[in-house]
């Protein structure tokens, strides 16, 4: 079976992908990946064929009219926009070669043209959503929205007017490509990105699980992560072993345009609440500048190797993060920044594994204090973050994901 995989998107968008190719592979498989121009060294380090494809997602979070971008939210926005038509016209050029390969197609991260690929060659196809709040649901916002537990009819017109202002956004872009191929105009928006009968959900159906109103047929498989062993680094083992375990606080992907400040107030929250402190540099560069003792300042390091000899983990609220801290069986705080990040920090709360969300623009050196020193205290988080790891490694996502790739692939060849 040849599979090709799509994804445009940060490190939480390719790393999953990733996971799903290597284990195709392992299973005697073919894959491509095209992918975002900045996750190179993350397919190709894994030993899987690569294609750019779209936009460097780096640059476009860490440049500088990103650190901008809080101070002027309605050119953000048009930015945005912009952006996500240059995705869809990037996705119509790179992904038509590969798809007359394929034998499948696995559409991800920003998943608006894969459909249309997959419609014009003629493959079984699944599109996959690292969180549950991206199906159209009374039960979520879209999201984005950083309120939860709005009643249904008002998540019901939020999502609505979401898809109003894309399909506006959009619709001139999607034809074009799809006339090349050969394909008719789009039909309704939703439908094409989330195709009901086609959705799998990367997320742990215990803990997260996806609503049934948009797509009964959708599969939730879990998360999709693979065992990571090996040494840290030799600095970061002797911080480790030099006292009581540290806290973690990293927001990964999440610009800055003010670095300094934030790295300030993280260690001036750690000094108020009594713990040491590992701080993650991030796309932000966060701990530049030397730091007071009990603080360590550190770069990309495997989660599954170092979550687990942590007090507990401060983090921006991405899947990704919020799986590896999940399986490593330690408490959660999630300080939400965008997107889908409000979410799993209202899920995380749910689940009893960590105080309350504490929102970016929130963020403050006494507040965060008061949670840092909960977090790392608390034998109730200890507690239900030790059965959140234990469940969560039972469960093997990738192998129900790879499970129904094949089944689609045996379907379509009979």
């Amino acid at each position: 079976m040849k599979v090709l995989l799509s994804a445009v998107g940060s490190r939480g968008d390719i790393q999953p992908m990733v996971a799903l190719a290597s284990r195709l592979v392992s299973r005697g498989h073919e894959v491509r990946i095209c992918a975002s121009p900045d996750s190179r060294s993350l397919v190709e380090g894994a030993g899987l064929p690569f294609e750019p494809m779209g936009m460097d997602v780096k640059e476009v979070l860490t440049g500088e009219a990103a650190g901008a971008a809080m101070d002027r939210p309605v050119a953000t926005f048009q930015r945005l926009l912009d952006l996500i038509r240059d995705t869809v016209r990037a996705q119509f050029e790179v992904l038509p070669p590969h798809g007359a390969w394929a034998d499948v197609l696995v559409g991800g991260g920003i998943p608006i043209a894969t459909s249309s690929i997959a419609a014009r060659y003629g493959l079984p196809y699944r599109v996959v959503v690292y969180c549950a709040q991206l199906l159209p649901s009374a039960a979520h916002g879209p999201i984005g929205v950083p309120f939860q537990g709005l009643p249904g009819w008002m998540n019901r017109f939020a999502f609505w007017s979401q898809k109003v202002v894309l399909t506006a956004a959009t619709r001139k872009t999607i034809n074009t490509g799809r006339a090349a191929l050969g394909l008719g105009p789009m039909g309704d928006l939703e439908h094409l990105v989330y195709p009901p009968g086609h959705v799998l959900v990367a997320t742990d159906p215990d803990l997260f699980p996806a609503p049934v109103d948009y797509d009964p047929d959708r599969v939730q498989t879990g998360f999709w992560t693979l065992p990571q062993s090996g040494d840290l680094p030799a600095d970061v083992e002797d911080f480790l072993q030099a006292g009581p375990p540290p806290v973690y606080v990293g927001f990964g992907s999440m610009p800055d345009p003010r670095p300094e400040e934030t790295t300030g107030l993280i260690v001036a929250a750690a000094q108020q609440a009594g713990v040491r402190l590992l701080l993650s540099r991030g796309w932000a560069d966060l701990g530049q500048e030397g730091l007071p003792e009990g603080c360590f300042s550190l770069g990309s390091v495997p989660h599954g190797v170092l979550f687990p000899r942590v007090a507990g983990v401060v983090h921006h609220g991405g899947s990704g993060t919020t799986a590896s801290a999940g399986r490593a069986g330690v408490p959660q705080l999630a300080v939400p920044h965008l997107l889908d990040q409000f979410y799993f920090g209202e899920r995380l709360q749910r689940a009893g594994v960590g105080p309350a969300p504490l929102r970016r623009g929130q963020l403050t050196a006494a507040r965060l204090a008061e949670r840092l020193k909960d977090l790392a205290t608390n034998p109730s988080y200890r507690e239900a973050a030790r059965v959140m790891g234990e469940r969560l490694q039972a469960r093997d996502g990738l192998g129900e994901a790879v499970a129904t790739l094949e089944a689609d692939y045996a379907r379509a060849s009979s």
